[in-house]
């Protein structure tokens, strides 16, 4: 009877470890859903959450788990006038870029913004090295919080419908008083069919207290297309190529309310 009962107790224990990290999992997986389905009611494209990995969704959330889109906007490809490109130029319908600001928890009585730069290519381009991106604040204002960065790096394969992870870390790649930029490695291959840069970082208020205003984000999104350097600088509202390799960019200027 007695080894009847334990036998009986080994298999409940048993049963209760195959069921926990089951549980877990579908925990987290519940609590990206409710992420996906809070962005896309406050105007997230579904293009840009399905870019985005449970970690850096998560990261964009306040400690109560809530996310507070506060500005969005896709840049616009420039016009030719019926003019072709130069070879290897980002094509219309090839690249999107994404700048995306939400509202974060105060820290030591500052306000706190989060600041999302989303680089889609919806299919690869010519040249893939390392391009640069970043944004740019009025640094009257605001300062980038250090230790704040973090970039992750995606594909997609041929033949799959989700985007992998290639690599992802928490430091900037480019560093000044009124921005920071990143870089994204473009990879080569021909299962690869779409490719994701994506960072995001937080700017703080210089002053404590309740402030409010309009502000302004720049960013901008420079393709690499053969040797040479690459930089990026940042001015009052701007970010420039600062580097030798020939280049095309994608960019926008986006307001938010603070």
């Amino acid at each position: 009877m007695k080894l009847l009962r334990l036998s009986k107790l080994l298999l409940v224990c048993c049963l209760c470890l195959l069921l926990i990290p089951t549980s877990a999992f579908a925990s987290a997986e519940n609590k990206t859903v409710k992420l996906d389905i809070t962005l896309l009611k406050q105007g997230i494209p579904y293009e840009v959450i399905e870019s985005w990995s449970p970690e850096f969704k998560k990261s964009l959330s306040k400690e109560d788990g809530s996310i507070e889109v506060v500005a969005h906007e896709k840049a616009s490809a420039p016009e030719f006038n019926g003019e072709v490109g130069p070879l290897g130029n980002i094509k219309d319908d090839q690249f999107d870029y994404y700048i995306t600001v939400v509202r974060t928890d105060n820290v030591d009585n500052r306000e706190r913004f989060m600041v999302a730069l989303t680089g889609k290519w919806k299919s690869m381009p010519v040249w893939r090295l390392s391009d640069a991106y970043g944004a740019s604040f009025d640094k009257n204002i605001w300062r980038a919080v250090p230790g704040s960065a973090y970039y992750e790096d995606k594909v997609k394969y041929s033949g799959n419908s989700t985007f992998t992870t290639l690599g992802s870390g928490r430091n900037f790649s480019y560093t000044g008083e009124s921005g920071v930029g990143f870089n994204a490695d473009l990879k080569g291959g021909i299962i690869i069919t779409e490719q994701v840069a994506a960072a995001v970082f937080t700017i703080e208020h210089k002053k404590q207290g309740n402030q409010s205003g309009l502000s302004q984000i720049q960013s901008n999104y420079y393709h690499i297309k053969g040797s040479g350097s690459v930089g990026l600088s940042f001015g009052a509202l701007s970010v420039s190529f600062s580097g030798s390799a020939n280049n095309d960019s994608r960019g926008t200027l986006k307001d938010f309310y603070y």
